[in-house]
């Protein structure tokens, strides 16, 4: 994958606001993509990129 692509990836997740995407790689990029097209809410997104199950806290 090229810098053009990752660039790419990082406009769109902050389209979408994606939380900290910047500190992302590309896997991580599409996953939370994916999430926030698919209706998570931001932090979701970000719970789903870290490989937390949504509705463990506490």
């Amino acid at each position: 994958m090229d810098k053009t692509d990752i660039e790419a990836l990082h406009k769109r997740a902050e389209l979408l606001g994606v939380l900290g995407h910047d500190r992302m790689g590309p896997d991580e990029l599409r996953t939370a993509i994916d999430a926030r097209e698919h209706g998570a809410d931001p932090r979701q997104t970000h719970e789903r990129v870290q490989g937390k199950a949504i509705g463990d806290e506490p």
